[in-house]
Order: C-alpha cells, then sequence, then structure tokens
C-alpha cells in the first residue's frame, strides 16, 4: 500500500533546553489560603482539568551544549521557543513559553509585527494546548484579515484554528449539557425536559460557521496538496475527527453525517494507508454508525470491520504491532455488530469480544478512561 510520510516539521524541535528554578515562592495570605484548598497549585490557576502547577515563581534559563558536550548559555527563537512551550506539561510553565514564544515572533517579524502568520501560528498553539479561546479567536481574525495570495499552508492553519475554537466550544457545550442532565431528576424526565436538554446541545450559529469554515479550507487544499503539506493537511484531519467524535447527540446526525463523509474524503486525499490512517478511517465510520438509520447501520458496521481487518494485514505485512486504539475500535465493531444481529448466542458473541478486546485496549493503554468506563459499564464492575 502507498504511504505518504508524515514527518514531524524540522520546527517542532530544539536543542535548546529550558531550566526552571525556582526563586521565590507565593507569600500573600490569599495565596497561602489558596494554597491549603489546592495545595499543588498556584494561586492564580482556576482550572479545574489542571492537575497540578504550582511551582512558585520560577526562573527560565535557556542552555545548549557546545562542541565540548558543555552547557552554555543560549538564545532561543520563536520556533524554538514554541517547540519548548507545546512539550511542556506544566501548565504555568508553558504559558510562559508562549508568552516569550509570541513576543519573539512579534520581534522576528519586522514587516508584520503582531499581524504575522507566525504570530497567528504561535497564538493558534496556545489556544489548542491551554484551551485559550481568546487566543484562538484572535488568530483567526489574522488569518481572515490575510491578502491574496494565501497559500495552501495558511488555510490548512486557519482551518486547524476554525476546529481549536469549535472543539473549544463544545467540549464547553458538553460540559453544560452533562451538569443540566446531573440535575434532571428521575421522575422529571418528561418530554419537555428532554427537549431542552437536547436544544442545549444544538450547535449554535458560531459553532457551526467555524466548522463549515474549516471543510471549505480543507476541501480547497485536498484538490492538489502539495508534497510539503501533507503532514499538516493530515494533522487538521486529526482535528476534524476529534471534533466529530464529540457530537454525540441525536440533534448532531445530520452534521455528523456531512463531517464523517469530509473525513472520508479527506483521508482518501491523503493518500495515507498507514496504520493510523486505517484506524482513523475505522473511527470515522464507527462514529458515523451510531446515527444512520437502523436499515443502513449493519452495512456501515460491515465497512468498518472490512477496515480493522485491513489493518492486521497491514500490521503482518509491516511487522508492526496492533495498537491498542485499534482494540477499543475493534470492541467499539463488536457492540455495534450486536446491535444489528436478532439471534441471541451472536450477540452474547459479540459482547465476549467486545470484553476481550476493551481488557486489551487497556492493557495497552493502562491511562484509558474511557475504556476503563465501557469495561466497567459491560462488566458491572469498579
Amino acid at each position: 500500500m502507498p504511504s505518504h510520510k508524515r514527518s514531524a516539521p524540522e520546527d517542532d524541535s530544539t536543542t535548546i533546553q529550558v531550566k526552571k528554578s525556582k526563586v521565590a515562592a507565593e507569600s500573600s495570605q490569599q495565596a497561602k489560603e489558596k494554597s491549603k484548598e489546592r495545595p499543588d497549585h498556584a494561586s492564580s490557576c482556576d482550572d479545574p482539568a489542571c492537575t497540578g502547577c504550582d511551582e512558585g515563581e520560577v526562573e527560565l534559563a535557556f542552555v545548549r551544549r557546545d562542541e565540548n558536550g558543555q552547557e552554555v548559555a543560549a538564545t532561543p527563537s520563536a520556533m524554538e521557543l514554541l517547540a519548548m512551550a507545546k512539550s511542556e506539561t506544566n501548565r504555568a510553565v508553558a504559558g510562559r513559553l508562549y508568552d516569550m514564544a509570541l513576543d519573539a515572533f512579534a520581534d522576528e517579524d519586522k514587516e508584520h509585527g503582531k499581524q504575522g502568520l507566525g504570530y497567528a501560528r504561535c497564538l493558534v498553539e496556545l489556544g489548542r494546548q491551554l484551551a485559550v479561546q481568546e487566543s484562538l479567536r484572535e488568530a483567526l481574525t489574522l488569518y481572515q484579515s490575510q491578502k491574496a495570495p494565501i497559500t495552501s499552508e495558511t488555510r490548512l492553519w486557519e482551518a486547524r484554528c476554525a476546529l481549536a475554537l469549535a472543539l473549544a466550544i463544545r467540549l464547553q457545550v458538553n460540559n453544560d449539557v452533562d451538569l443540566a442532565r446531573d440535575e434532571l431528576d428521575s421522575e422529571d424526565d418528561d418530554d419537555t425536559a428532554i427537549m431542552e436538554l437536547m436544544d442545549k446541545a444544538n450547535l449554535k450559529r458560531e459553532e457551526t460557521k467555524l466548522y463549515q469554515s474549516a471543510l471549505t479550507l480543507l476541501d480547497d487544499v485536498a484538490e492538489n496538496i502539495a508534497d510539503n503539506d501533507h503532514a499538516l493537511f493530515y494533522q487538521a484531519i486529526k482535528d476534524l475527527l476529534q471534533y466529530m467524535e464529540e457530537l454525540g447527540q441525536p440533534p448532531h446526525a445530520p452534521v455528523v453525517s456531512i463531517i464523517g463523509d469530509a473525513l472520508i474524503r479527506f483521508l482518501d486525499a491523503s493518500k495515507a494507508a498507514d496504520q493510523d490512517a486505517l484506524l482513523m478511517r475505522a473511527a470515522v465510520l464507527l462514529h458515523v454508525c451510531k446515527f444512520v438509520e437502523p436499515s443502513e447501520r449493519s452495512k456501515t458496521v460491515d465497512e468498518a470491520n472490512t477496515v480493522l481487518e485491513s489493518i492486521v494485514a497491514y500490521t503482518k505485512e509491516q511487522k508492526q504491532d496492533l495498537e491498542g486504539r485499534y482494540y477499543e475500535l475493534l470492541a467499539m465493531c463488536r457492540l455495534e455488530q450486536a446491535n444489528c444481529v436478532e439471534d441471541e448466542d451472536k450477540v452474547l458473541a459479540c459482547f465476549d469480544d467486545a470484553i476481550d478486546a476493551f481488557n486489551k485496549a487497556l492493557e495497552l493503554d493502562p491511562d484509558n478512561g474511557k475504556v476503563q468506563d465501557m469495561l466497567e459499564t459491560l462488566t458491572g464492575s469498579n
């Protein structure tokens, strides 16, 4: 099978290292009180998903190795600062690195400054990694203000920006829907309450405009993908799949159908045929089949199963191991197959296969909470 190599861009790595040293701790009474409530967090941290970011006041120093292997001071470029920010796991430090990268991009681009494409890209990466919608909106404004001729690379970054903002909005909406569902008393689950919940889950105008804009941009690029755009185009496909998989309510069926068709179209255009691309194709089909009419569901599930079988053949040919994601999708496929058969023995066999596949997926990826939840649901264990 032909496969385009999707190596990481050169600017995604750097030989410069960042060294962090704590120079002071927060001393205000407010900070002390807050540290009692959340001892692993900086006083300014309000992110409920943050697992710990308190490093007090941290001084950052940049070093590299000279020809003798000794550490010497270094001044990182904007791209090097961006690479360090993307790889930083501490939210507070990553934020500081992004701020430094933004300043560096503005300084390096003498002609455009904070209106330049490097600055816009940095805003996108910041917004994606730290879930800052304001950064994504600022970047989107910059991309939309670009004058012709506009390169395919710029179109791809604009598409990724739009998808990142759509995803951020969708995650916020899904969280609101989950909270509203939890507040519903089981006795109050009447038609009116359910309708109100589904209305809350609907895509609003901004989100719709964002995903539609991204599809238009990706279709433009897909007509003739330059060799040096394949990696970025592929990343944009992944972004689109990630967004679609957050659409899981009945009102989302038309949008899932549109995006699902687009994803298959883009995967075909990418000509990627490795395990990762095949896994994406299977994931698309398995998500779409949740929304298709019952009469069509069996056909879509069979298509997904065929793709999963081709993954096994591909990995054997390439002498590769099957990934945990494969077993997760295999389990989902077996559950969908169980919904398409009437014979009780076949249904039970599908559920047994799904449990086995989920167990294998969890063995390969022990931190996969989604798989853990599915196993607990199927087996009734905690």
